[in-house]
């Protein structure tokens, strides 16, 4: 296990340094607590798609190499991202609202 007072140091571009502080101001914390959060949260969503993409080729009788077959990697990821979709709001003990006509 990584220590918890592990120092990183990352390099923005300029654009996108501005991104990041906006959505950090938008969020009313700090620039480097967003970008922990930030970062965290999207190691832990690939770990959660990395689950899933095993789960899904062991149902369909495949290796996750033929599963992710080159060329067919966006179509899978939109099977991914629409299944991690359908799943979240039990996980999160919740159900999805529904749709409203708008």
């Amino acid at each position: 296990m990584i220590s918890s007072n592990t120092t990183v140091t990352v390099t923005f571009s300029a654009d996108e340094y501005a991104a990041v502080a906006e959505q950090a101001a938008q969020r009313g914390v700090p620039l480097d607590t967003y970008i922990r959060q930030a970062a965290a949260q999207r190691a832990h969503d690939g770990k959660s798609k990395n689950a899933l993409i095993q789960e899904i080729a062991a149902r369909r009788g495949q290796s996750v190499k033929e599963f992710l077959k080159p060329g067919f990697l966006s179509d899978t990821d939109d099977i991914i991202d629409a299944e991690l979709d359908r799943r979240l709001p039990a996980a999160l003990g919740t159900q999805a609202e529904p749709e409203t006509n708008r």
